[in-house]
């Protein structure tokens, strides 16, 4: 699986965790309790993203980042941004995003649906639909 992904490039005043995959992986949020840097894991490529940079993970990379009360979504709202194209799904079940598993969450595609994506928060799972006229 090829996954490209690229992040905004506006940082909204409130945001507390912002990687703009300029090169690197420095948290550049305004509203962040911590610094939320993150790490690559393996080799990771940067091509021109959707909007501005973006990184090319091929399965044998990730990218990492540390464990952060900015992330934690607990009992308060949670919102998530980004662009990517998948060039290739080789499972039926692959995750796009995650912090941990349990009562974290997740952003995967759908196990049984392969047009949908799937975010799990807690316990529950709620399928997305893919946009009109598309497929994930």
């Amino acid at each position: 699986m090829t996954v490209w992904l690229a992040f905004g490039s506006a940082i909204h005043a409130d945001l507390v965790a912002y990687w703009p995959l300029d090169g690197q992986l420095k948290d550049a949020a305004p509203f962040g309790q911590i610094n939320d840097d993150g790490q690559f894991v393996g080799q990771v490529t940067f091509k021109d993203g959707r909007i501005g940079q973006g990184i090319v993970l091929d399965g044998s990379n990730h990218v990492s980042i540390p464990t952060s009360p900015d992330l934690e979504a607990g009992n308060k709202n949670i919102s998530i941004s980004a662009w990517f194209r998948v060039d290739a799904w080789p499972e039926r079940y692959e995750t796009l995003l995650a912090k941990g598993s349990g009562n974290n969450y997740q952003l995967a595609r759908h196990a049984v649906d392969p047009d949908r994506l799937a975010y799990f928060g807690g316990i529950q799972g709620d399928p997305l639909e893919a946009p009109a006229g598309g497929t994930v």
